[in-house]
């Protein structure tokens, strides 16, 4: 039996998180490189263009700072709802197809915990134990075939790093959600997680028409449109390149001021 390897994301996921990080970089970069260029007393510059820079660099911080706790704090409480509101699942059947599909993943078998809910949930819980959590609605509505498809999806997320990508993106998009783009930034982030996991899952299972079948179910309950067409092809490995070139650019932004002070104070002493 194949073994599902982790796709990695895509270029569209990377730009995404580049859209997040750049503006954020930006504000903490220059600010705090003014604020630094003022303080080490560069003629050229005016107090007030210093006490500006510093203003924006510390709400940039504490944007970032209370985001972050938000972040903390609602995953506990999600995790705390979700164990509360959810029971054990018993069914030696879907039991077994979950051992299965969690051996050709390579993860740890998680948890099965159902929701008494007439709505189609699924998602996963990670931590010690990890389970998937599906709301009884999966039971009701999905067939045998969909339902091993859900659960090849929610492992597949499990197997990748998307709560980490999904957390870093959550956390700047909330710090900074007034800017312009971010939200758009945060969905396409979002579907390109969405869309890797499927990659994957179809890989084990073979064939899409099952986990198609399933997203139709959910999305005709819900109201909300099908997604494009899952578009299992590999994108060009030069673009996926620029993309994490524009992403360590958005890293070293931060450094900014250590390059900036020692200029200023050269300039300043010619």
């Amino acid at each position: 039996m194949p073994q599902a390897s982790a796709p990695a994301i895509s270029t569209e996921g990377h730009l995404a998180l580049a859209t997040l990080g750049l503006p954020i970089s930006l504000l903490l970069g220059l600010g705090l490189g003014a604020a630094l260029m003022v303080w080490a007393g560069c003629q050229r510059l005016p107090h007030s263009f210093g006490v500006a820079g510093g203003s924006v660099a510390m709400l940039s911080l504490g944007g970032l700072a209370s985001s972050m706790v938000a972040n903390l704090v609602r995953s506990r409480r999600s995790r705390r709802l979700a164990e509360t509101a959810s029971v054990e699942v018993d069914d030696e059947e879907r039991l077994q197809v979950l051992d299965q599909l969690a051996g050709r993943f390579n993860v740890p078998v998680p948890g099965l915990r159902a929701i008494a809910l007439d709505q189609p949930v699924a998602f996963g819980l990670l931590g010690k134990p990890p389970s998937i959590v599906v709301s009884t609605w999966t039971f009701d509505h999905l067939s045998e075939a969909e339902w091993k498809a859900l659960v090849a999806h929610e492992l597949a997320h499990m197997r990748r790093p998307d709560r980490l990508y999904r957390w870093i993106g959550s956390w700047l998009w909330r710090a900074h959600r007034g800017v312009p783009g971010f939200l758009q930034a945060w969905n396409q982030l979002d579907s390109t997680m969405e869309e890797a996991a499927d990659r994957a899952a179809i890989a084990i299972l073979g064939d899409d028409g099952a986990l198609r079948s399933a997203r139709q179910k959910f999305h005709a309950f819900t109201g909300t449109p099908l997604p494009p067409s899952l578009n299992l092809l590999t994108p060009p490995t030069w673009v996926r390149q620029l993309a994490v070139v524009g992403l360590g650019l958005v890293a070293t932004l931060p450094l900014l001021p250590l390059v900036v002070v020692p200029l200023c104070l050269w300039v300043c002493s010619l």
